[in-house]
């Protein structure tokens, strides 16, 4: 494996490994044209040689390719080099498995692994209604950026893998403990409840550590028999029993996502979600614990008595100093008035006079202070989010108007109905929001809220045009929708807004059909209308016609060798015997159509034919140092009998597979897929070729 190191696949130049896992190895990878890293997964090449499972796999990266959300890795395309095999290329997370965090750190407290387990709930959920099921959700599938961002990894994959090796042990796929019952024992038969069972259990590692078989006294045996035996028949102990801080709504939510029955289980994401967030809204309101009444009255008494004891000590310092003072001050006016006789007295009896004093500003200072009405401190509402003390955050009000009305809503990822979205009390700052219904472009974006009371924010959904295909016969008959005329070319997978349309199909001699269609947004319909001969009988006959249509017009006619004229309108060729005929239709810049045409004893036989506009392309090849060098075509796997550099056809909306051989080199192909519009720069495309070492 370390010898794809500094290879180049495709555009891809591979950097480093990554990781590896049951499908293959994963490799970090330069992207040369977009200049950026991504990762690839190199298959299995025993798996990639058969031919059936490279179809499945495809076709699952197709559908997998189509998920579009922030918390699932991006699949870009898959690449099939000659040389080295096929490769999945994705979106590069920076960061870490959850399965390496745990291992690293330990289990996660509830409220640091809930918003993480939340965000993988919304990826799921929004994959369900995709209509993609999972099937190996685990922690080794879910990436952890280092700004704590979760990416669920792998979609599809996992069924790939178990229909390609039926043989193989579900054990040695390394995701025996995430499996659902039902996914041990029917794996044909799967819905996405199972995702919420394999969800559940990494959760439930999230949480302890571990999952519920490395309890030492489980009963099941090692291996992976008794491990299926115990995932479907026995009791897990619950994550509670190994992390005594998990609180009983968790521990509760835990063990109804990975029960064994699917229909007691949650039955959906959404369904999940709003649990969690019922359990966080629950601890946002537990109160404080109240007094009882004994342990009120002594509470209060023994603020009292310290309150009194610190005032009263202040009150004797002070009194002590003023007394002194006094005392001074009438030793001076003694002294001045020559009354010492007096003062003799009064200094004798200093201790009870002074004693006097104390008693009386003792007594005023404590009916001041009993007089003085208790206040008690506010207690501060914790705050679940940093654990200290949180004073109410001001609320912004909004109110969310969506059309449709029955559209699904989710803010910050939590789910919201209809009832709830006027006079909404969110806090202020930005908040992400994610509107889906079927058969309408989603909206994902961002808004911002005041402190201040917001208005109404309006969301209208663009619903998606619907597609109808329309046969009708005899295939030159006239197609109108709504009075426009719709070329014969555009019959099928015709787009149009939703609404009602007036259908009408006609053809001289024929009965005229008229129908009336109801569209439905992104729905998809297919209709195929007949017209029936108005009294016109067909009498026998040896000889037929031929009405010939080309789109584009003005294409010359050559039937058995004999050119028949050019179809600048639908050309009508008679006399014709009964048989196959071969017909050629050319045209400048345009596909030569060559093929066999049944004629029959009907009195008119139609042949209609679209021509793809070609391009004239130059194939060269190159070695590493620039220099042309002649090598073999091949074209769809098709020797062409002809050598570099050569000039070709290249027909608009035709997919060809181009390859260059050259003995003691490497070769190189492409893949050519021209779109109206596109262009090859300088009309050239050049194969490198590399010298076998």
């Amino acid at each position: 494996m370390s010898s794809l190191i500094g290879k180049q696949i495709d555009n891809y130049k591979i950097i480093e490994k990554i990781g590896h896992g049951g499908m293959g190895v994963v490799y970090r990878a330069e992207d040369t044209a977009l200049e950026r890293s991504v990762a690839m997964k190199r298959i299995d090449p025993l798996r990639a040689e058969d031919p059936r499972f490279l179809r499945r796999f495809q076709d699952e990266a197709k559908t997998s390719a189509k998920l579009e959300h922030r918390n699932i890795v991006k699949i870009n395309e898959w690449v099939q080099d000659r040389e080295h095999g096929v490769f999945i290329v994705m979106e590069y997370v920076d960061g870490y498995t959850l399965a390496e965090y745990l291992v690293k750190n330990g289990p996660m407290p509830y409220r640091q692994a809930l918003p993480i387990f939340k965000r993988l709930l919304g990826a799921i959920g929004y994959a369900h209604r995709k209509n993609v099921i999972h099937r190996d959700i685990k922690p080794g599938n879910v990436m952890l950026t280092k700004d704590g961002t979760a990416k669920l990894l792998d979609f599809g994959l996992a069924k790939i893998q178990r229909d390609d090796n039926s043989t193989r042990t579900m054990h040695s796929l390394g995701t025996l403990q995430y499996m659902s019952p039902e996914q041990i024992e029917s794996p044909q038969s799967l819905d996405s409840r199972t995702d919420i069972y394999s969800l559940g259990m990494t959760l439930y590692e999230m949480l302890t550590g571990q999952t519920p078989f490395k309890d030492p006294s489980s009963e099941h045996s090692t291996g992976g028999y008794g491990m299926m035996k115990y995932i479907v028949e026995k009791k897990f102990q619950p994550p509670k029993h190994f992390n005594p801080e998990i609180p009983e709504p968790v521990n509760k939510l835990v063990m109804k996502a990975v029960e064994k029955k699917a229909d007691k289980r949650f039955q959906n994401a959404d369904e999940m979600l709003l649990a969690i967030s019922e359990v966080e809204k629950a601890e946002r309101r537990i109160p404080q614990p109240e007094a009882s009444p004994k342990s009120d009255i002594l509470n209060n008494l023994v603020a009292l008595v310290n309150g009194f004891s610190n005032k009263i000590s202040i009150a004797f310092n002070k009194i002590a100093q003023y007394s002194k003072t006094f005392i001074n001050g009438i030793r001076t006016k003694a002294q001045e008035f020559q009354t010492t006789s007096l003062f003799d007295k009064l200094v004798r009896y200093k201790q009870y006079v002074f004693l006097g004093f104390v008693a009386v500003i003792a007594v005023v200072a404590i009916l001041l202070i009993s007089g003085s009405p208790r206040q008690t401190a506010p207690i501060a509402e914790p705050n679940h989010e940093t654990g200290g003390e949180n004073p109410t955050e001001p609320l912004a009000f909004v109110s969310i108007v969506v059309t449709p009305e029955n559209a699904q809503v989710s803010i910050d990822e939590k789910q919201y109905d209809s009832s709830q979205l006027t006079d909404l009390q969110l806090d202020p700052g930005k908040h992400s929001i994610d509107i889906s219904l079927a058969g309408y472009e989603p909206i994902n974006e961002q808004f911002e809220l005041q402190e201040s009371t917001n208005k109404p924010i309006p969301y209208n959904l663009d619903p998606l045009p619907a597609t109808v295909s329309i046969l009708v016969n005899p295939t030159t008959a006239n197609l109108t929708v709504n009075g426009n005329f719709i070329l014969r070319s555009n019959h099928n997978n015709l787009k149009l807004p939703p609404g009602t349309y007036d259908i009408v199909v006609s053809q001289n001699e024929y009965q005229t059909r008229r129908d009336q269609l109801q569209l439905e947004p992104g729905k998809t319909y297919s209709k195929e209308y007949r017209l029936r001969r108005i009294g016109v009988a067909v009498a026998p006959h040896r000889r037929s016609k031929l009405q010939v249509t080309t789109e584009p017009l003005g294409a010359s006619v050559w039937l058995d060798g004999e050119f028949k004229g050019t179809t600048n309108n639908p050309l009508l060729i008679e006399g014709l015997k009964i048989g196959n005929r071969r017909i050629k239709i050319e045209k400048r810049g345009y596909q030569t159509v060559s093929r066999t045409v049944p004629i029959s004893h009907q009195e008119i036989n139609y042949f209609f034919v679209r021509l793809l506009k070609k391009v004239k392309i130059k194939l060269l090849a190159q070695d590493l140092t620039g220099r042309f060098i002649i090598g073999t075509i091949y074209v769809n796997n098709v020797n062409l009998q002809r050598s570099t550099p050569l000039e070709v056809d290249i027909a608009i909306g035709v997919r060809y597979v181009i390859e260059v051989k050259r003995r003691g080199y490497i070769s190189d192909r492409k893949e050519v897929y021209l779109e109206r519009g596109t262009e090859i720069p300088n009309n050239r495309l050049i194969f490198v070729l590399r010298e076998r070492s």
